[in-house]
């Protein structure tokens, strides 16, 4: 924005007079950069106000949920830190060098709220069941994965290319995954 106020600036600063057709152009083409550089200030500022918005709903889907969980206790906050380090880490350690750009370390630091938003579909009684789960309610929790996969890409088919999106759904269908194949849902 600095760089485009500058060169209105600059182009401004010519204060070409010739009192013809060329210092029309002139005024045109004066008019129609600072317009263009409004415009562009004004895109900045939507768009920031709009990533405010989608961090503030982000966080506000995962609190709904959390607040449900008797036993989560700011986890949600807790999962985005802990990414954030892992992520880091590996950034720092030089490892997935072409997949950890900065876009995507936002994107997946912003998802990770979002990875239990599936538990909203499972029912008070086995969510927040004190001691531990039969094998039948085990199988019960073990489908928010599944079911935070259906509400996030619910969620990608009407907001159109929301790569951030794309990662939480990633994350909320395969959080529960382990190395060794014993993990859910696949």
């Amino acid at each position: 924005q600095q760089a485009l106020d500058s060169s209105v600036r600059k182009l401004r600063s010519l204060n070409i007079r010739t009192g013809d057709e060329i210092e029309d152009l002139y005024l045109a083409i004066c008019k129609m950069a600072s317009d263009m550089t409004e415009q562009m200030r004004e895109l900045r500022y939507y768009s920031e106000a709009t990533a405010q918005m989608q961090n503030g709903l982000i966080i506000t889907m995962a609190d709904m949920v959390e607040s449900r969980d008797s036993d989560t206790g700011a986890h949600v906050q807790k999962t985005a830190a802990y990414v954030k380090i892992i992520l880091d880490g590996l950034k720092r350690k030089g490892y997935y060098a072409e997949k950890l750009t900065p876009k995507y370390m936002v994107d997946v630091v912003m998802s990770a709220p979002l990875h239990d938003v599936g538990k909203i579909s499972i029912s008070d009684t086995v969510l927040n069941k004190p001691g531990k789960l039969t094998d039948e309610e085990y199988e019960i929790m073990k489908t928010h994965t599944t079911a935070g996969k259906l509400i996030i890409e619910k969620a990608i088919s009407t907001a159109h290319g929301e790569s951030y999106l794309r990662e939480a759904r990633n994350m909320a269908g395969y959080h529960h995954e382990r190395w060794d194949g014993k993990g859910y849902p696949e």
